[in-house]
């Protein structure tokens, strides 16, 4: 029997990916087992974490909430890195690149839900409500919006890419009889592969063998 994969697949594969990048903190992610219900940042100096919760789709006119947002710190800057998935890039949605940062930024300018403390242990405290609505201080916080999809030719991918107007791809090969998953990414501009190229570095090295996943550098 051939095994069919699909969307969830490569939603499983992103998180395996980023939760094993130092210093990744999960902001939102969809589900199998996400919660795409609300998104949070952390404040490391402040060791506070944010909450917007009760997320729309949609969030004005031409945004989009991504599936994933994975907070980064690379100083000076914050990093939040949003991808859209789908099972195959031609059913990426034309614009959703910029769909997704205008979604994010729109949110940071506006008061967080809730928030909450970790104790001296690092353990996080209950949630409290943000009453005097204050705005995260967070600085130089800059959106990378990028997709992902099964495995497709490089013209294909390139061109929904463009298309997207995100900054990066990550294509998806699984080997059902290897059970193994290789992966590739194609940057739309050389600033973009600046920035994400040395995170992906930094992904494959660190990524677990048991995991049977491997980077087409």
């Amino acid at each position: 029997m051939t095994f069919l994969f699909s969307e969830q697949d490569v939603d499983t594969v992103i998180r395996l990916l980023f939760h094993n990048l130092p210093e990744s903190f999960e902001c939102m992610s969809n589900p199998p087992g996400g919660d795409w219900s609300g998104l949070s940042m952390i404040d490391t100096v402040k060791s506070e974490e944010y909450r917007w919760i009760s997320l729309k789709r949609v969030r004005g006119l031409n945004s989009k909430l991504p599936d994933h947002v994975f907070q980064i710190t690379r100083e000076p800057r914050i990093l939040l890195i949003a991808v859209e998935s789908k099972d195959t890039f031609t059913k990426v949605e034309s614009g959703v690149g910029a769909g997704m940062r205008r979604f994010i930024n729109d949110l940071l300018n506006v008061p967080p839900v809730v928030k909450r403390s970790c104790n001296k242990k690092g353990n996080p405290l209950r949630w409290q409500p943000n009453k005097d609505l204050e705005k995260i201080a967070l600085k130089n916080i800059e959106v990378i919006p990028g997709i992902a999809a099964l495995g497709s030719g490089q013209t294909i991918i390139e061109s929904n890419l463009t298309r997207s107007e995100a900054d990066f791809a990550i294509s998806m090969g699984f080997d059902e009889n290897r059970q193994t998953t290789t992966c590739s990414v194609v940057y739309e501009n050389r600033e973009a592969e600046k920035i994400i190229s040395p995170l992906i570095i930094e992904i494959a090295a660190n990524i677990p063998k048991e995991f049977g996943i491997s980077f087409k550098l």
